[in-house]
């Protein structure tokens, strides 16, 4: 590994995010949490929610505060609440700020905390907000936007998509963008891939073919098309099974649907885990993901580690489809008829074998590189050396990791 670059002094840095539930932002700050180098880079963590969530003790353990500041209908009450707590638990030099939009909020009051540096890092392509098409909230999304863009020090986004949805399409251009698709602890995701899990405690019967899914029963998830394109998929072939694992708002709605459609004996509905490594390994394979939208989609760079092949929506980054020789991309504008088939195809194709898959080091990308880039960001901003106004560009580059992706496999 190359040595990393020293900086006169560490800085303190505070993430902000949502509950401490199984969840792509989350499980990338514990991987932080799990490597020497990315230890120091998360010296606290604030709970935009009423409650820590299931991963709270193990970023005590790590000894890692967590203050909670549930959200509040009044925007003012709340940012005063935010910025009373920066004080209190203070002095921070960051706030790392993962909460798309609502990121306006949370610099607002960093600001009135007078913390030096303000970074926002976008996860997604669409933030809940988007969901209402009234003018007000589209007004209000771009003051939000420009008021990120203004007042931001560091830019991160974990793909291309993400970037341009939260700051704006010419932010690509931008030097001081940086661009880094969330990393991985290959070596120990991999090791705590290796407990066995029992298929029968899933009610999954013996000899079934398994077709995977991870992630929040929330619309952005899209169950409702799974469910209706694994129906057309079972008709096909009753020997498929379907595991989600996961839960959120729309479960039992979900769980309503798949009774009605018939094959509420060909889905088994875990809740959440806190094995999904295992889970993939000994229990899936293969994985689908047609979210309506995401920011990368780290479960399918996690299913691929795992040599699951997997069917991903188009709206899924072209960053998360590391293996295309092995998995489907398919359009959102498809018909779950037309899913099913992909579906088909996957489960009966020799994809499935796990047998002469490249090593994960050569596709997926690093924890530690993470770390690393992160490291400088701060570093730079904390120098001055970063933009202070709207829209300016720094001296030079910050450091970037996008690796070159193989060509996305059309879907047929």
């Amino acid at each position: 590994m190359k040595k990393r670059p020293s900086i006169a002094h560490r800085p303190r840095v505070l993430h902000v995010t949502s509950a401490l539930d199984p969840g792509g932002i989350e499980t990338w700050l514990g991987r932080l949490l799990a490597i020497p180098e990315g230890r120091p880079l998360v010296e606290g963590v604030a709970v935009l929610s009423p409650r820590e969530g299931l991963l709270a003790p193990y970023f005590r353990e790590c000894g890692v505060p967590i203050h909670c500041v549930p959200p509040s209908r009044n925007p003012l009450r709340f940012v005063l609440d935010l910025a009373s707590m920066l004080r209190q638990t203070g002095p921070w030099d960051v706030v790392h700020s993962h909460v798309y939009r609502r990121s306006a909020l949370v610099h607002l009051a960093s600001i009135l905390a007078r913390i030096p540096v303000r970074v926002t890092h976008s996860h997604n392509t669409r933030g809940q907000e988007t969901a209402s098409h009234s003018p007000l909230r589209g007004l209000l999304a771009l003051g939000a936007t420009w008021w990120i863009n203004a007042i931001s020090h560091v830019r991160i986004s974990c793909s291309l998509d993400a970037a341009v949805s939260l700051f704006h399409r010419g932010a690509l251009n931008d030097r001081d963008l940086l661009c880094m698709p969330c990393g991985m602890d290959i070596d120990g995701f991999l090791r705590s891939a290796e407990p066995p899990v029992s298929r029968s405690s899933l009610r999954i019967p013996w000899g079934a073919t398994v077709i995977g899914h991870v992630g929040r029963f929330m619309p952005q998830k899209n169950h409702e098309f799974l469910l209706r394109a694994a129906a057309e998929a079972i008709r096909e072939n009753p020997r498929l099974h379907l595991l989600l694992v996961g839960d959120g708002p729309l479960r039992g709605e979900m769980e309503a649907l798949a009774s009605s459609l018939g094959i509420e004996g060909n889905v088994s509905f875990t809740g959440n885990r806190l094995d999904v490594p295992s889970l993939m390994r000994h229990a899936m394979d293969c994985f689908f993901l047609p979210s309506l939208w995401e920011g990368l989609g780290i479960v399918a760079l996690e299913a691929q580690a795992l040599g699951l092949p997997c069917l991903l929506s188009d709206a899924v980054p072209m960053e998360a489809n590391r293996l295309p020789h092995r998995n489907r991309v398919f359009p959102l504008s498809a018909s779950p008829r037309d899913a099913a088939r992909a579906l088909l195809s996957l489960a009966d194709s020799t994809t499935l074998s796990r047998v002469g898959l490249p090593d994960p080091h050569q596709f997926l990308y690093s924890i530690n590189d993470n770390a690393d880039a992160l490291e400088q960001a701060y570093g730079r901003a904390l120098s001055g050396r970063a933009r202070r106004g709207p829209f300016t560009l720094p001296e030079g580059d910050l450091p970037t990791q996008l690796p070159e992706c193989e060509e996305v496999t059309p879907w047929k």
